[in-house]
């Protein structure tokens, strides 16, 4: 490409190389001069190439100028002896003898940079390769009926984004040196914010000192972070890019990374990640849902989601987009995809849980405000939200059955207590399992715990009225009316298994998350804590243990596989403050009450 009177790329004249990447010709044939060329004056003068369309003249996609001669459509070829023969003329990019073939294929040369060197004059000098695209493959060569394949449709560029944006956050691969290598090439192709290409680059620096060996210290970048702080605050500054959808991921990877730093580093808690965490719900309440169709925007508003849940739960207190209004907005979004309408449900779920967990305490602590929803109250929102659950649940399990979105296979390490494994084929998939996984584990002991305070309803001697139906016309048993409560203890025993069977997706997800990158699978490792308490076995509590360790190999990680550690954020997490003396035995029970009581404004 070209740009002034400066080159871009130079032309190298090896007749053979230009020639055989070009058309397969006899060597004794040779081009015929500047003049024959396929190129106009001025670029031919220049000896560089002006698009990659290459030799046909077009405009610069560097320089955005045209080129000052008209392009021209064919190369004539003579022989190289020295009596002239009848110059013939064959289409661009085709080689001889598919120029005789009336159908046959033409050869789409594609261009690959090799590398780029900078001359003493200020000039740039790249060395380029031609390539050819691949054949079809043998299903397209049996076609009878004479119809080609059908091109796929170009992306637009939000579909282009959301790709590559979602590249970056994927889990794999720690073992795989070429994939930092691939994603290297994204960064400066985040349209025009500089804010998403610096974050985005912090990430890919600490993705791969994972995959350099080196210690857990240096798995973020202290000046890359610097730089993508200052580049998002300048966007932020900016009232055009303030509120956009690039603005907003650059924040989504920066609250992303300081789940890494924090882990990572001995003197920074999660106080700095949910910093970020209400920027990010600020800025979707402020601009709300931009592009309802996008699928960068949803993926991002189902981060702002997760975000505010992690701000709210800490001192427990309904969701900012718990109202009416952001649940109409919410239901209103579909997705294109499967993966993406099936993430916007999970998180959408998750609003609910920073007030229900509020409640809850609420009612274990004994403190009832006069606004304060009763028990049963509680249990329908509570069954609510788990009938969502339970739909997404049948959604994911199709999925993990779908061989080309996932395996089941024996496990390679050879494990008694999880024989099988999941292989994982969509990298997103495993994200959402997790999500999902934890979520309604989480959900179930609330229910048991809520269910444990509603009284049973007492018998009362039927009153005789002539309109009362006979005995026996009306099913006992067969159908259940939702409103009566309390729930069976045959249902309660259900909720437990079904627990069981989600824990068990998150232990068959270890195998493979072993060579995921740190920020692949924090979600598992949240949703392995949370199956500690459904192990049945001490041996089968102790494998989580340890699987936990290994997963989770920052410094500050070792007191977080503790078996009081996990008891007690299992039951911090779902609002079950009645057995907390058994883990807290210096403070006890009354002591949690009166802290808790502070710290909610429940007094």
């Amino acid at each position: 490409m070209c740009s002034g009177s400066k080159c871009s790329y130079a032309l190298h004249l090896a007749p053979l190389c230009v020639i055989g990447a070009f058309i397969t010709a006899s060597t004794s044939q040779t081009m015929a001069g500047t003049k024959t060329s396929n190129r106009c004056d001025t670029c031919r003068q220049r000896k560089v190439k002006c698009d990659e369309a290459w030799p046909s003249c077009g405009s610069c996609s560097k320089s955005r100028r045209l080129c000052p001669g008209p392009p021209r459509k064919v190369i004539r070829w003579v022989e190289s002896s020295d009596t002239h023969t009848q110059p013939t003329s064959l289409e661009c990019n085709r080689n001889q003898e598919l120029s005789q073939a009336r159908d046959g294929p033409q050869k789409h040369m594609r261009m690959i940079t090799l590398r780029t060197k900078r001359l003493d004059n200020g000039d740039q000098m790249h060395k380029i390769r031609l390539v050819d695209r691949p054949m079809p493959g043998l299903s397209a060569r049996k076609n009878t009926h004479g119809s080609s394949l059908l091109k796929s449709p170009p992306l637009s560029f939000d579909e282009t984004l959301f790709c590559r944006f979602r590249t970056v956050l994927e889990p794999y691969e720690v073992s795989n040196l070429g994939h930092g290598m691939l994603l290297r090439t994204l960064f400066g192709r985040f349209g025009n914010s500089a804010a998403l290409d610096d974050a985005a680059l912090c990430l890919l620096a600490s993705h791969e000192a994972v995959m350099r060996g080196e210690d857990v210290s240096a798995w973020f970048d202290t000046k890359g972070y610097g730089r993508a702080l200052r580049s998002v605050q300048k966007s932020i500054d900016d009232r055009s890019q303030r509120y956009s959808t690039e603005t907003l991921a650059g924040v989504v990877i920066l609250w992303m990374l300081e789940g890494i730093i924090s882990r990572a580093s001995q003197k920074r808690g999660l106080g700095a990640q949910k910093i970020h965490g209400k920027a990010m719900a600020d800025m979707l309440l402020h601009r709300g849902i931009q592009k309802a169709n996008g699928e960068l925007e949803l993926l991002l508003v189902g981060h702002c989601f997760l975000g505010d849940v992690q701000v709210k739960s800490q001192h427990p207190q309904s969701s900012s987009f718990d109202t009416p209004k952001w649940d109409a907005a919410i239901s209103s979004l579909k997705s294109s995809t499967l993966l993406g309408e099936v993430h916007l449900r999970v998180y959408q779920t998750w609003i609910q849980w920073p007030g229900l967990l509020h409640d809850i305490a609420c009612l274990q602590l004994e403190v009832i405000p006069s606004e304060a929803p009763t028990p049963e109250q509680i249990m329908h929102q509570l069954l609510a939200v788990a009938s969502k659950l339970e739909s997404l649940s049948y959604t994911i399990a199709s999925m993990l059955a779908d061989q080309h979105m996932c395996l089941t296979r024996p496990s390679m390490m050879m494990d008694p207590l999880v024989p099988e494994a999941y292989w994982i084929r969509v990298p997103y998939l495993a994200n959402i399992v997790a999500a999902h996984s934890y979520y309604t584990i989480n959900l179930f002991q609330m229910i048991i715990i809520v269910n444990s305070f509603i009284p049973e309803p007492g018998f009362a001697s039927p009153t005789f009225f002539p309109s009362a139906p006979p005995l026996n016309e009306e099913p006992l048993f067969l159908s259940r009316d939702p409103e009566i409560l309390p729930l069976p203890s045959s249902l309660i025993a259900r909720l437990r298994r079904a627990n069981v069977k989600l824990s068990e997706r998150v232990w068959m997800m270890y195998e493979q998350a072993r060579e995921w990158k740190p920020i692949g699978c924090q979600m598992l490792v949240n949703a392995l804590k949370m199956t500690y308490s459904w192990a049945a076995t001490p041996d089968m509590k102790q494998w989580i243990l340890e699987a936990g360790k290994d997963l989770d190999t920052f410094p500050l990680a070792t007191h977080d596989w503790e078996p009081r550690t996990l008891e007690f954020l299992g039951k911090a997490l779902t609002g079950d403050l009645s057995r907390m003396k058994t883990v807290q035995k210096d403070d006890g029970i009354q002591g949690v009450a009166r802290r808790l009581r502070k710290e909610w404004n429940v007094e």
